[in-house]
């Protein structure tokens, strides 16, 4: 999955909350905590528009779900 959000640009109204440290560091802890067994990879920023269309950078981040390895090809269901 390829992900990116606003950041520390966007209006309140959104609802984003504080991406402290900074935002590519909370996202990637955002996603390490709810896309259970996915490497998260963190793959840049990227140009964008906030939300009144003035032009920002965000970050792009890839969620990889990998095969489990198994020992045993009897394993394999």
């Amino acid at each position: 999955m390829f992900f990116d959000s606003g950041e520390d640009e966007m209006p309140a109204t959104f609802g984003l909350p504080p991406m402290v440290p900074t935002p590519d560091a909370w996202l990637t802890d955002y996603l390490q905590n709810h896309c259970s067994g996915a490497r998260i990879e963190h793959l840049g920023r990227h140009r964008a528009f906030d939300a009144a269309g003035l032009p920002t950078d965000r970050a792009l981040f890839a969620a990889i779900r990998e095969r489990p390895q198994h020992s045993d090809a009897a394993d394999i269901v």
